[in-house]
């Protein structure tokens, strides 16, 4: 029989590895993305709920994210939500901020002073991949 602590541990770190494998992705491709300047055009700021039920008026957070304009390599005028935000108000609307954004969709853009880079990600999945072997050894333990 599997004990509560085991599952936890597995969905744990599963959610770690998804989470890695996302952030993994977006670095690699934003890595061989376009860099530009955009001009903050807006702020949304976004309830971010810490139980998945929102209505229950739990404890949660707000998230800053920028909305950027910029021209695109090909001179296209890109109007996007950063897709990464901050935890304080660190942008103003009119300031002007370095943008990373994938070429072949530049709606998928993201404020480079708060880029995750590389080694965040690969740290998080490590992390997610001990907490499942880990799971699945308590798991399938022989005692």
């Amino acid at each position: 029989m599997v004990s509560a602590p085991e599952e936890k541990r597995a969905a744990v770190g599963l959610s770690f590895v998804v989470r890695g494998a996302r952030r993994g992705k977006d670095w690699l491709v934003l890595r061989r993305g376009a860099t530009t300047t955009a001009t903050v055009t807006d702020i949304r700021r976004v309830w971010h709920s810490n139980n998945s039920d929102s209505d229950s008026g739990g404890a949660g957070h707000h998230v800053y994210y920028p909305v950027l304009g910029f021209a695109a390599e090909d001179g296209k005028q890109v109007q996007t939500i950063a897709e990464n935000g901050t935890s304080s108000e660190r942008y103003q609307v009119g300031d002007v901020i370095d943008v990373r954004y994938d070429r072949a969709d530049p709606t998928h853009a993201y404020a480079e002073s708060v880029l995750y880079g590389g080694a965040t990600s690969f740290v998080s999945t490590l992390a997610g991949l001990g907490a499942v072997i880990l799971g699945v050894y308590l798991f399938f333990r022989p005692w």
